[in-house]
């Protein structure tokens, strides 16, 4: 299992990627404040064996609590890069705008949820080449 971390001031984005199956089997966006208890909770409950974290905001305050919480954890830093942009078309892809929002471009949308969780799903299709199934 890989777990993905958008890390971030006020929340992170998660994401549990299951190599067998090729699948994200769960996805969220978590208060920073929390972190570190959900990660555990899932490292326990998923038997995590590697973590792609993302190179933005923070990433080497939470490698740092990462590698000391995790030891023996590969964890491997992804480029952040416009991230944040590719997990609003892939909101868009997963929740197509309805009535009267199908004329609207786009562009001129926003999300009504953060998009944490689709940045880490992002990070994930970078690290794997290949944009990876999605459950849920």
């Amino acid at each position: 299992m890989i777990l993905s971390i958008d890390p971030g001031r006020d929340k992170i984005g998660v994401a549990i990627y299951d190599s067998e199956q090729k699948t994200v089997i769960d996805h969220q966006v978590v208060l920073t404040q929390d972190f570190l208890r959900k990660i555990m909770d899932w490292y326990r409950k998923y038997q995590i064996s590697r973590v792609i974290l993302g190179d933005g905001t923070l990433s080497k305050k939470f490698l740092k609590r990462l590698t000391e919480e995790l030891p023996g954890c590969h964890i491997e830093m992804v480029n952040e890069a416009y991230s944040t942009l590719e997990a609003r078309n892939l909101y868009y892809e997963l929740n197509p705008p309805k009535g009267l929002k199908r004329l609207l471009p786009l562009g001129l949308q926003t999300p009504d949820r953060p998009v944490d969780d689709l940045v880490a799903i992002i990070l994930l299709k970078r690290y794997l080449g290949d944009m990876p199934k999605i459950c849920k």
